[in-house]
């Protein structure tokens, strides 16, 4: 590990964890406004403002490899310029802003604490290509993506809140909310590499600190959401658990939109194959019906009879994923 110029092992320091490097830090002004009869989430990107991130490093001085204590901390203490800390998950510009003896081992070592600011976090992981289709997404991509495992959500019951006063705006299907509830999700991740973890765990963040809100799908709910409040990555080895908490502006009830889509849809009147006048009145020859027929094949003017609508040609209507098509703006 390196601190501009500086190699930190060189003063006689074994490095044995890292923190907070990892972290979506809080944002900073304001991030919702309240109009007093509802709040409208502040998510435009000349809205956003990050906070500063603090990066702890736990390092063991070993007296065997012959430098001098004092001296070693004074030369790190002096660094008083942002400079690049090197690490095995990546680059960060920050300064140093103090050192602390955390236990002292009477002769045998030290083990001391680095902290180091990141005065401008850097967000610019890349995101992920695959667009997942589990039950728990966010923005379309399964969490898998970022090498996360959802161990529980909760914090936000959506019957109980639709049916209550905090809604302004209700629906089967939309949910708009006059006092902006918050679902709480705890994850965990494993890697085989420190590079690998920071590589996806800086796409997630990527993701959450984006402009506009989030679509987060869970339990046949989407829920547009943003994440104000950041939160701790802690990195235990090659473990990582997170508990991000999403500020929900709305949500909305997939099955219902995606029923609303159904009925919406209008089937075109097209000649009934085996009646001589056709009769779209009649409840045995409707189209979409498993009872409509097209056997009668001097009356489909030469069309295959696939021309004609029936059940089957329904189920790819009723099997498109249009929750999976609202998350990613696609189709539509």
């Amino acid at each position: 590990m390196e601190f501009g110029s500086i190699n930190i092992e060189s003063l006689g320091f074994v490095i044995q964890s890292m923190d907070g490097h990892l972290n979506l830090p809080k944002r900073k002004h304001e991030t919702i406004y309240d109009w007093g009869d509802g709040f409208t989430a502040l998510v435009d990107e000349n809205d956003i403002f990050f906070g500063t991130r603090t990066i702890e490093v736990y390092a063991y001085w070993d007296p065997r490899k012959g430098t001098d204590f004092r001296n070693s901390l004074q030369i790190l203490r002096n660094t008083a310029t942002t400079e690049t800390l090197t690490t095995d998950y990546g680059n960060y510009s920050c300064k140093i802003s103090n050192i602390d003896v955390v236990k002292d081992f009477k002769g045998s070592g030290k083990t001391v604490k680095m902290t180091f600011i990141e005065l401008n976090p850097n967000l610019s992981g890349g995101l992920p290509n695959v667009v997942g289709d589990g039950n728990v997404r966010i923005d379309g991509h399964d969490f898998i993506d970022f090498g996360l495992l959802i161990e529980k959500v909760n914090g936000f019951d959506v019957p109980s809140i639709q049916n209550s006063k905090q809604t302004s705006f209700e629906s089967n299907y939309l949910s708009v909310f006059r006092n902006p509830p918050t679902v709480t999700i705890t994850m965990n991740g494993i890697y085989v590499s420190k590079a690998e973890m920071a590589s996806k765990i800086n796409s997630f963040n990527k993701t959450l600190s984006n402009p506009g809100l989030r679509h987060f799908v869970h339990n046949g709910y989407g829920y547009q959401c943003y994440c104000p409040d950041g939160f701790n990555v802690s990195v235990k080895g090659k473990l990582v658990s997170i508990t991000a908490k999403l500020t929900v502006m709305s949500s909305y009830n997939i099955k219902e939109i995606v029923q609303l889509v159904i009925d919406e849809i209008t089937l075109t009147e097209r000649p009934q194959s085996d009646l001589s006048v056709t009769d779209t009145n009649d409840p045995a020859f409707v189209k979409g019906k498993p009872t409509f027929k097209a056997a009668d094949s001097d009356k489909l003017d030469g069309n295959d009879s696939t021309y004609f609508a029936k059940e089957s040609e329904m189920a790819g209507i009723r099997n498109e994923d249009f929750a999976g098509d609202l998350e990613t703006q696609t189709n539509f």
